[in-house]
């Protein structure tokens, strides 16, 4: 369903103008509303029969129209669905053979011809399996010995007791005579009283 080329003829040519007045290319009015170039060039050109639907084209024909300050709502009656809605004008609706699925890649491991898994996935998780077993043995017995370990230090002395020497003391260094500078006493000269 097309709109009256009559009742929208000259819209595109307002916007034309009204884009080149402001000086925009049709690539920078593109970039600037989210409508693709050829969408705009279509609209300019009065061209909406390549629009999957004329809802699409009223909706690119407002923000447009917003963008290039130009009133496009006297145009918009042309695009008034009629009160029956048909699947005519949805392309996507519309009866289009079902396409077939595309065929999943085979998420099972690798088969050898015979259609069993192969020996060597089979022995790499079977290395897995021991190694992780190890493993947790290993953690197992790190987490038993080191508690009792930890309590035997600290309840016995390091050395054993037949190692133990008593403490002894160590000979003094004799010292060496000092002079002590003895003071001589003075003596202080008796008083003499005189003889009368």
């Amino acid at each position: 369903m097309a709109p009256e080329n009559t009742a929208i003829e000259g819209l595109g040519h307002k916007f034309q103008e009204a884009r080149k007045a402001r000086g925009l290319s049709i690539d920078e009015a593109a970039r600037l509303t989210k409508i693709r170039q050829s969408r705009l060039v279509e609209i300019e050109a009065d061209d909406f029969s390549n629009f999957p639907n004329l809802a699409y084209a009223k909706g690119f024909l407002q923000i447009y129209g917003k963008f290039l300050e130009v009133d496009v709502t006297p145009y918009l009656d042309a695009f008034e669905t009629p009160g029956q809605i048909t699947v005519d004008g949805y392309s996507y609706l519309q009866d289009n053979p079902v396409p077939k699925p595309a065929r999943a890649a085979a998420s099972r491991p690798a088969a050898s011809e015979s259609g069993r898994p192969s020996l060597l996935l089979f022995l790499v998780g079977l290395g897995v399996l021991v190694l992780g077993l190890w493993f947790i043995r290993l953690i197992l017995n790190v987490q038993r010995i080191s508690p009792h370990t930890v309590a035997t230090a600290a309840a016995s002395p390091t050395a054993s007791a037949g190692q133990i020497i008593a403490p002894r003391a160590l000979p003094a260094d004799t010292p060496t005579p000092r002079v002590a500078a003895t003071v001589a006493p003075t003596v202080a000269p008796a008083l003499t009283t005189p003889e009368p």
